[in-house]
C-alpha cells in the first residue's frame, strides 16, 4: 500500500455516506495501493454503520474512534494509525472528483513530494443566496499546474504528506482547529509553517480535486463576520504581528476614509452586489482588524 486517505468525521454519517459513495468505482482497481481510513471523532450518531457498508462491499477501509474531541486530535490519530508511507485527508463532507484517486496515485509516483494537496469548489444542497458570490467556497487556483509553493497554505481537506514527516513534526496542534461543533482554524496552516521550518517542500495541484458541501449555516451574514474575526484571531502567519493599537486605529480611518465609499459605490453600480454584501464586508473589516488585534495581544 501507498497511500492511507483519512476521513475525520464528527455525527455526521449521512455526508460521509456521499463522500465514500463519490470513491465508488475508483477503487477497484487501486485496492492494492489505498486504504481508506474512518477517524469517528466520537460520533452518537451511526457512523460506525457506513464503515460497516463499506467494509461489507469488500472496501479497503478501515475504522478507528479517536474519543478526544477536536479535529486535530482526529488527525493525530490517523497519524498514529496510519501503516502507509502516505498519509492525507479528505473532508468528510466533500465529493471527490471522478479522477481523484488516479490522479493522487500518479502525484506519489511522479513525484513522490513531501506533501501536496489540490482543489476544491463548492457545492450546495439549497439554492445559494444571490449576495454569496459565485467564488466563496472555492479555494484559490494556487497554480496552473503541479507546483512548489513557498507561501501560501493546502486546505486541509485535500492534503498528503509523507507519513515520517508528519511524525517529525509532530502533527496538528490540539489547541487549534475545529473542536465538534465549535469554529476552530489555523492548524493547517501552523501544520505547515512547521513543514517548511524543518527544510520541507509543498506543492499544489490543481488537477487533484474535491467538490465541497456549503452548508445552510455559512450561508448566514452572522457566519461569515464571525469567521473572519476567527480566522484573523487564529492566524499564525508573522506578517500580522504589525497589528499594535496605533495601527489598528489607523486601520479602522482607512475603513471610513476609504473602503467605506467603495462598497456604497460597488453598491450602486455592480448588479451583482446587494446590502447584504455590503453589510457583511463592513462588519468583515472591523472583525479581521479585532481578531488581529486580539492575536497580536493574547
Amino acid at each position: 500500500m501507498k497511500v492511507t486517505i483519512a476521513i475525520c468525521t464528527y455525527n455526521r454519517s449521512f455526508y460521509l455516506d456521499k463522500c465514500l459513495n463519490g470513491l465508488s468505482g475508483q477503487l477497484s482497481n487501486m485496492d492494492s495501493t489505498i486504504n481508506v481510513l474512518i477517524v469517528d471523532n466520537n460520533s452518537t450518531d451511526n457512523t460506525h454503520d457506513i464503515f460497516v457498508k463499506y467494509e461489507k462491499l469488500g472496501w479497503p477501509i478501515s475504522y478507528v474512534k479517536e474519543l478526544k474531541q477536536g479535529l486535530s486530535h482526529a488527525r493525530n490519530c490517523a497519524i498514529e494509525n496510519c501503516q502507509t508511507p502516505y498519509l492525507g485527508y479528505l473532508d468528510d463532507d466533500a465529493i471527490p472528483h471522478s479522477n481523484y484517486i488516479e490522479r493522487l496515485i500518479s502525484i506519489i509516483d511522479e513525484h513522490e513530494p513531501d506533501c501536496f494537496g489540490g482543489m476544491y469548489y463548492p457545492y450546495y444542497e439549497n439554492e445559494k443566496p444571490k449576495w454569496i458570490p459565485n467564488s466563496f467556497g472555492q479555494k484559490s487556483k494556487l497554480s496552473s499546474k503541479f507546483s512548489l509553493i513557498k507561501d501560501k497554505y493546502l486546505s486541509g481537506g485535500i492534503m498528503f504528506c509523507k507519513l515520517a514527516i508528519m511524525k517529525e513534526v509532530g502533527g496538528f496542534d490540539p489547541s487549534r482547529g475545529m473542536i465538534g461543533n465549535k469554529i476552530g482554524y489555523a492548524e493547517e496552516d501552523h501544520f505547515q509553517m512547521l513543514l517548511r521550518s524543518a527544510g520541507y517542500s509543498i506543492y499544489f495541484d490543481p488537477s487533484l480535486a474535491m467538490n465541497h458541501l456549503v452548508p445552510v449555516y455559512k450561508q448566514k451574514m452572522l457566519w461569515h463576520i464571525k469567521k473572519t474575526y476567527k480566522s484573523s484571531y487564529n492566524t499564525v502567519d508573522p506578517v500580522y504581528e504589525k497589528y499594535n493599537t496605533w495601527y489598528s486605529i489607523k486601520s479602522v480611518g482607512r475603513i471610513f476614509l476609504y473602503k467605506t465609499p467603495r462598497l456604497f459605490k460597488m453598491l450602486s453600480k455592480d448588479k451583482n452586489y446587494f446590502i447584504q454584501s455590503l453589510i457583511v464586508d463592513f462588519a468583515s473589516s472591523f472583525a479581521r482588524i479585532l481578531g488581529l488585534y486580539f492575536n497580536r495581544n493574547k
